[in-house]
């Protein structure tokens, strides 16, 4: 093997060389005459041959990328595109796919449809219930004669209070004053009313205390719980819980001894909310 040094002679014989010593050059090996690489440039100026190979006696060139128009060529690798083109079984499968989603939404807004039409019918069935319900009169009421509707029962906490009399327990008396002036301390009755029923009965003032004639009248929830619906005998006004006392829209009436009122509740559902309370004297 021979060793071989690019001097300033050489590079005036060749072309295409660089001005300066080991500027602009390429690392690449360079193409010879012969078509076979013989040698490398090195950016130092250097020229070394591989082993086994007999450098020419030709002058080497030098190409400046930056400044030579004829580049060596260059072997480009064959390779695949990244997204190839859909074949036709491809695009068959895709259409089918699609034209199946397609069906299946159709299905799904004609089921929604189909549905939205049965609770429309359904609600106006309802409507056409409520209103054959309102229509229908009371059932009429059945008397048994000789026994009162119900008896009276007072709480534990009042037992004292009051005096119950009577074969069925039909009277009740109030003894004495209560402590506190400004109460009025409930007793109850047997009778249960559910949803669905109507009840009707009648309480006879027999007398009334001189000292304290507050009374009142109307029903309680179990144990003396609320729901509330109470009517006073003093001016006829009303109350519901714990709400304040409206006035009789004819104006105060007073129900005195001897006076029978007639109370009626309605559980039948007929009308807003779920019971009502009607009383006449």
């Amino acid at each position: 093997t021979t060793k071989s040094r690019l001097t300033a002679g050489d590079r005036r014989e060749s072309t295409g060389a660089s001005t300066s010593t080991g500027a602009g050059l390429s690392s690449r090996y360079v193409g010879s005459p012969s078509g076979s690489n013989v040698g490398a440039l090195s950016p130092g100026g250097t020229s070394r041959t591989p082993k086994g190979v007999l450098a020419s006696r030709r002058p080497m060139v030098a190409l400046n990328p930056s400044r030579s128009r004829n580049t060596s060529p260059q072997v480009l690798e064959r390779r695949p595109p990244d997204n190839p083109a859909p074949s036709g079984d491809s695009l068959s499968r895709m259409a089918s796919l699609l034209q199946t989603q397609d069906n299946g939404l159709a299905q799904q807004l004609r089921d929604n449809q189909t549905l939205a039409a049965a609770l429309q019918n359904a609600v106006l069935e309802l409507q056409g219930l409520r209103s054959q319900m309102q229509e229908i009169p009371p059932p009429p009421l059945k008397h048994r004669p000789g026994l009162p509707p119900f008896y009276w029962v007072p709480s534990q906490d009042y037992i004292k209070e009051f005096d119950v009399q009577g074969g069925y327990g039909e009277f009740v008396t109030k003894k004495g004053d209560f402590e506190d002036e400004g109460w009025v301390i409930p007793v109850s009755s047997s009778m249960k009313m559910v949803l669905g029923g109507i009840y009707r009965y009648s309480i006879k003032i027999v007398r009334k205390s001189m000292n304290r004639p507050q009374l009142q009248f109307g029903i309680h929830g179990p144990a003396h719980q609320k729901p509330w619906r109470l009517i006073t005998t003093s001016r006829c006004s009303t109350s519901r819980d714990d709400e304040p006392w409206h006035d009789r829209p004819q104006g105060d009436r007073s129900v005195d001894a001897g006076s029978i009122i007639h109370v009626q509740i309605d559980c039948t559902c007929r009308r807003i909310p779920f019971a009502t309370l009607e009383y006449a004297l």
